[in-house]
């Protein structure tokens, strides 16, 4: 019965982990879950990852965050590139280099980079860091 009681609690656990505000995709630590402008020596802008996109959201299958991130975006009726990290090794790749990290989407804007998605914050982050790039959208 004891080991029962154990497991018991470990899917209480880990149902509350994954489905709290700072679960897995998500966190309320700032340098995870906030818009980071690139320095002036290391200006990264989403169209030099790829020449046809100005907006660049890394994101993964079965991810409930990734998708919050598509849809923030598609809310704004913006043009944007969706890059799944498990389709390609260079996606990875470049979702690791910009500090992807294990958690949720990396939106690239203009030379704005988004790191995880938090319901509060992030969508208003993406509609000022669209907003700065101008009339082009």
């Amino acid at each position: 019965m004891e080991s029962f009681a154990k497991f018991i609690l470990v899917v209480i656990l880990t149902l509350a982990f994954l489905y709290s505000e700072t679960g897995p995709f998500g966190s309320k630590d700032n340098k995870k879950n906030s818009v980071i402008s690139s320095s002036k020596s290391s200006v990264i802008k989403a169209n030099e990852i790829d020449p046809m996109c100005n907006i660049i959201v890394y994101t993964s299958t079965n991810c409930r965050r990734c998708d919050a991130a598509v849809e923030a975006l598609e809310s704004k009726d913006v043009r944007y590139c969706n890059k799944d990290i498990n389709q390609s090794k260079i996606n990875m790749d470049t979702y690791d280099k910009l500090g992807g990290g294990t958690c949720g989407p990396v939106a690239v804007i203009g030379n704005k980079i988004i790191r995880g998605f938090s319901y509060k914050f992030t969508k208003k982050s993406y509609s000022r860091a669209i907003d700065a790039m101008g009339p082009m959208y």
